[in-house]
């Protein structure tokens, strides 16, 4: 937990995003008080902005946005309770180090097209009345449909699977 806090690459969870929003509450705090008696410890505000944009970028990067969504007004607080992307996305290695179940999917919501592309059917583009046909039956033409094929084989007593 906070590796690399001042950095703007990586991503967090939401629990080191909730931890350093509470530090950096009390730390503005007392900065501000401070800054009331010597205002020259306005400079102090560098790095505590600094940290925070670092944090809110990493942040938006588990959900797989750009860090520039912290800018968004309330996005902030969908932060703290919106889940990060499971498994690897654009920005990082998921940092809870959980795999998505299928793997054809990159993250929850980009999906990714499989590689390899959907079998080519033997059948001519024929209509037959929404039942695929196998190598082995053959082909009807437009006027002759597979319903009257199969009420032809249900008048003979034809006790299999009709659809196969």
């Amino acid at each position: 937990m906070f590796k690399n806090p001042f950095e703007f690459e990586g991503r967090i969870r939401r629990t080191e995003y909730g931890i350093s929003q509470i530090i950096l509450f009390f730390v503005g705090f007392f900065l501000l008080a401070a800054i009331i008696e010597i205002p020259f410890l306005v400079i102090f505000y560098i790095p505590v902005i600094w940290f925070s944009l670092a944090q809110a970028a990493k942040r938006c990067h588990d959900r797989g946005n750009s860090g520039f969504f912290q800018l968004i007004p309330f996005y902030m607080i969908w932060m703290l309770f919106a889940e990060g992307d499971i498994g690897p996305n654009q920005y990082g290695e998921d940092s809870k180090q959980r795999q998505p179940i299928n793997t054809s999917y990159t993250n929850q919501r980009n999906y990714k097209q499989p590689s390899s592309q959907t079998p080519q059917s033997n059948y001519a583009g024929q209509y037959d009345g929404g039942h695929n046909k196998s190598s082995n039956q053959s082909k009807s033409s437009p006027s002759t449909g597979s319903s009257k094929r199969i009420i032809e084989q249900g008048s003979k007593g034809y006790k299999g699977n009709l659809y196969k």
